[in-house]
């Protein structure tokens, strides 16, 4: 009790978010007591891309180009990489970017989420408890639960709050701080998350600024303040997005996906009908069935929590008050749920034609801008229930409603399933299996069966202890969502493998270049070619184990690799090394073979010219080589050719072209003899960084400065 005397002294403002860090850290508590590590692409994939930007920044190097993925490829110019987002160099101050620094950020991204959404919600209706609810609701709403895997996803909801309340106060008070300081979230959602969050953001902002030019119309002094914030703004916000802007233009021309995808591809993994149950019960979505098939396992849960929906209820009485803003988020909300239905609704091949549109796939993700919506509408709902009280009619119809349909749901389940099923589902949950052999009628009941077992405990409560409406809607929300949240977390949220076997692992990965395979084929460069691998660590491996490779999972590929991935060109370059000397020209009658060379045409190899003592080193790619025939030949750099690329010999420069249709090479003049060296720059990112780091420090000033007014 002394604490709680103690802490109830601690100011409102502090207080509350406070208590809000306290409940999601406790919810998420195989992250926050670092019991097992996160599953699936934030493990195989984003970990491997910042275990890059972190090892070559240890060792004093720019992330610039990574040979351990398909042949080679720009890491610093990947867009979800996180190679520019401020977070990922805050925790890159505490050492290389290992399990326990992907682990600190799916925290940190959970509790950014949740205050983003207190600050929003609190600016809105000025109640810090709602405020504490709402963020509670949307940190561990069934996006971010369901979506754990997709750390990208996880930060564009986390910084989408926070983009919307620093815009929505410019907007309202048009002053330079404001101005600068909404740049910075939009920077770092930008940097951060996917870029569909990006493209998706540029629209709701456009949404906002006509709304509020709409309602300054006539206001001519707003209008002479906002218009150079504008202007200013943009080039603040190209200032802090510079190096990220200068990457992504040195890889455009060679990018795979610069144009629209089709219609089949970006329509994957929709927000479907039967995944509408998630709203209320959620656990069902995580069942064996076909039902939601169409989606994957990580993208059907859209659940805020029974109260959220009670205070939906509520929102809709002419009571609740701010029609205009009721309005809104009801619209917003509706079309959010039409576009994540993807092609299950005509209105997407619609907007598939309109900006950016068809850059992204996976139009489930649409359903986190539905949540934020509702939960916003819930809070308007349960504002005017506290000013009611607990005995307010409209709040017992709804909960009424809400049990009702509980109710059922649980009985038509419970009719289609038996006790020996609901018995082994219960027994899978308790031993922690990862995935659940039970029907969905066995998950119906037993989510049923929480919610209606919650309330009756949660009334007893509040009658027995006398708690406010507040308290009992607290705990009430704050036990439904952990539960749902453990009941998820083996699914969809962690592996069942230890943190302490996945640090074991780090612990035991070289800290250099490993310069095995440096004369190995490239073909057999797979990714398995015995690596050190470990559970849950199965895919880029070569980036761990710090080898070249022609394999990799990542989104950021050349157009030309693609393209000829399965042709004879590439099967030509796969039978060399990653550095070799060309012995003879191609003719069309030769088969696959080391050593051919075919393109610039006219072009001669020679197995006078000797290449030794190759070494990967960062960034850069060097050999000593001996030329004794009388003409110049081709020394082949194994890599996706890029035009950044420069090489020399003994510190003269050479010039580097494409080879061979696919690579690259630099010719050694005749009689030449010393260390050749290929090496990756690019001219104007350190400018870009040097503007950038300075331009994030004003920005986060002005971002702590107005987030505390």
């Amino acid at each position: 009790m002394g604490f709680l005397k103690r802490f109830s002294r601690i100011p409102d403002r502090i207080r509350y978010p406070l208590l809000l860090v306290a409940l999601i850290l406790l919810a998420i508590y195989p992250f926050s007591f670092f019991l097992f590590i996160p599953k699936w692409d934030t493990i195989i994939g984003y970990l491997p891309y910042r275990y890059f930007i972190g090892d070559y920044l240890h060792h004093g190097h720019l992330p610039l180009w990574s040979p351990f993925q398909r042949m080679g490829y720009p890491g610093y110019a990947d867009l979800q990489s996180g190679a520019w987002y401020p977070v990922l160099w805050f925790l890159l101050l505490f050492g290389k970017y290992t399990i326990t620094s992907i682990m600190c950020e799916v925290i940190l991204t959970f509790l950014i989420a949740g205050l983003g959404m207190y600050r929003l919600t609190l600016d809105l209706l000025n109640d810090r408890r709602i405020a504490l609810w709402a963020g509670l609701a949307y940190s561990l709403s069934g996006f971010m639960t369901g979506s754990t895997q997709l750390l990208v996803f996880l930060i564009g909801a986390a910084w989408l709050p926070w983009c919307i309340w620093s815009f929505r106060r410019w907007l309202r008070y048009a002053r330079w701080s404001h101005a600068l300081a909404a740049m910075g979230f939009a920077g770092m959602n930008i940097t951060g998350a996917s870029p569909a969050f990006t493209i998706i953001l540029i629209y709701i902002l456009t949404g906002m600024g006509l709304i509020y030019a709409w309602r300054q119309r006539a206001s001519s002094g707003w209008w002479k303040r906002l218009i150079p914030q504008s202007f200013a703004a943009l080039i603040f916000l190209g200032a802090l997005l510079a190096p990220l802007i200068c990457s992504y233009l040195d890889f455009a021309p060679y990018f795979n996906r610069a144009g629209k995808l089709p219609m089949t591809s970006i329509a994957l993994n929709p927000f479907t009908w039967p995944n509408y149950i998630s709203f209320l019960l959620p656990y069902t979505v995580i069942s064996h069935t076909d039902w939601f098939a169409s989606t994957d396992l990580s993208l059907r849960n859209a659940y805020i929590g029974v109260a959220g929906l009670c205070g939906i209820w509520g929102a809709t009485r002419a009571g609740a008050g701010r029609s205009g803003l009721r309005f809104i988020l009801l619209a917003c909300a509706a079309s959010s749920l039409v576009l994540a239905l993807g092609n299950e609704t005509p209105i997407y091949k619609l907007v598939y034609h309109l900006p950016g549109f068809g850059l992204f796939r996976h139009p489930s993700f649409f359903r986190i801008y539905a949540i934020l919506c509702l939960l916003l509408l819930a809070a308007l709902g349960w504002k005017a229930y506290l000013l009611e009280g607990a005995g307010s009619v409209s709040l017992r119809r709804g909960v009424i409603v809400l049990l009702l349909l509980v109710g059922v749901a649980g009985i038509i389940a419970g009719a289609s399933t038996s006790f020996g099923q609901v018995y082994d589902q219960v027994r899978e949950v308790l031993s922690g299996r990862e995935f659940l052999t039970s029907p969905p009628g066995s998950h119906v009941l037993l989510n049923a069966l929480f919610v209606l077992l919650l309330f009756a405990v949660t009334y007893l409560s509040m009658i027995r202890f006398r708690w406010s409406l507040f308290t009992a809607l607290l705990v009430f929300t704050a036990v439904d969502l952990m539960v749902q949240t453990s009941l998820t977390a083996r699914t969809t949220m962690v592996y069942p493998i230890t943190y302490a076997d996945a640090r074991t692992y780090f612990n035991n990965l070289p800290a250099e270049h490993d310069q095995t395979y440096n004369s190995t084929a490239m073909k057999q460069l797979d990714d398995r070619q015995g690596l050190r691998s470990a559970p849950g660590f199965e895919l880029n491996l070569a980036t761990f184990n710090k080898v070249p490779s022609i394999v990799g999972e990542n989104p950021l590929r050349f157009r030309r690799f693609d393209l000829l991935q399965h042709t004879p060109v590439m099967d030509l370059a796969l039978e060399n090394p990653v550095m070799y000397v060309p012995t003879q020209s191609k003719l069309p009658i030769d088969s696959v073979s080391p050593g051919l060379l075919w393109s610039p045409v006219g072009c001669i190899g020679s197995p006078l010219m000797q290449l030794d003592s190759v070494v990967i080193g960062y960034n850069t790619f060097s050999g000593r080589v001996c030329n004794s025939s009388g003409t110049g030949q081709y020394l082949i750099l194994n890599q996706n050719y890029h035009h950044l690329w420069t090489a020399s010999l003994d510190g003269m420069p050479l010039q580097v072209g494409r080879i061979n249709e696919l690579v690259m090479g630099a010719i050694i003049p005749a009689g030449a003899s010393g260390e050749v060296e290929f090496r990756y720059r690019s001219p104007a990112l350190l400018p870009c960084i040097v503007l950038s780091v300075l331009s994030w420090l004003l920005a986060l000033a002005l971002m702590i400065r107005i987030r505390q007014t």
